[in-house]
């Protein structure tokens, strides 16, 4: 009896099989939610030399696209005092840029504003008539409102990193061994005081001499940060292994030591306190 009743009891969980099963041979997943897509991983337990990416917008939760003048090689989100757990849209954010032109005499620091970031990624569970593209949301005045202020950069920007405590005291490494300490609170309050969406016109950038202007290291670099712990130090790391320490002076100047900490053999590609 008891062999019996299993053997009924399969046949019937086999029935609720066919059941679920649909027209086309798929599983009914009616009220089961899909599966959200997730940020691909590298892993090299994947073999991820082979792996093919596919581009799926309903990955993030939120996705616009803006254009530069010109491609930016470094960039950095600029601290504000809006809350660290921000979940409801729409947002706001500011950053600062800088760019890799063609002609060194072409490049500059931006500052950069976007406000009214919407979500674009729809519930799984929402109505298909509720989907809309990103150009259509656009088309009905809601893509988020762009505003820039950029001033003049000579040699491309490698790397640029605003000061945490202070965020529009920028620095930046420069292509041509340089690195500069800028002011950048007149753009700020620009970008901030603006109520006119860009809409792709952007002003040319203005001629603004920087803070303070390092010319110590023998070669280029790509390490740039400050120091989270003491406001205005600062750290600066060439390709020729050198790196040299900032530290506050008072008129707003910094005091560098002329001579770095050596140790690494090549490159210092990154660095951060």
């Amino acid at each position: 009896d008891e062999e019996e009743e299993m053997l009924m009891d399969d046949d019937d969980d086999e029935g609720g099989e066919n059941d679920a099963m649909d027209a086309d041979g798929k599983g009914n997943t009616a009220g089961v939610p899909p599966k959200r897509p997730e940020v691909w991983r590298p892993s090299a337990q994947d073999g991820d030399e082979d792996v093919e990416l596919e581009f799926d917008e309903s990955a993030y939760d939120a996705m616009h696209h803006f254009s530069h003048e010109w491609p930016c090689l470094s960039l950095d989100v600029v601290r504000d005092d809006l809350g660290d757990d921000r979940k409801e849209f729409p947002h706001e954010m500011m950053m600062v840029t800088g760019t890799q032109a063609s002609d060194a005499t072409k490049n500059a620091l931006s500052v950069i504003r976007v406000s009214r970031i919407k979500k674009t990624r729809r519930d799984a569970n929402a109505d298909e008539d509720m989907e809309a593209s990103d150009s259509e949301s656009d088309e009905d005045g809601n893509a988020p409102t762009l505003t820039v202020a950029s001033v003049v950069h000579h040699g491309c920007v490698n790397r640029v990193r605003a000061m945490p405590q202070r965020p529009s005291a920028v620095a930046t490494w420069s292509d041509s061994g340089h690195v500069m300490v800028w002011d950048l609170s007149a753009q700020m309050t620009k970008v901030m005081t603006t109520t006119t969406d860009a809409k792709g016109q952007i002003a040319a950038p203005t001629r603004v001499t920087p803070s303070q202007v390092f010319t110590g290291h023998k070669d280029e670099g790509y390490a740039l940060d400050w120091s989270p712990v003491v406001e205005g130090r600062l750290a600066s790391g060439d390709c020729a292994g050198a790196i040299h320490v900032w530290d506050p002076v008072a008129g707003g100047k910094w005091d560098v030591s002329p001579t770095p900490y050596v140790g690494h053999t090549s490159s210092v590609e990154d660095i951060q306190w």
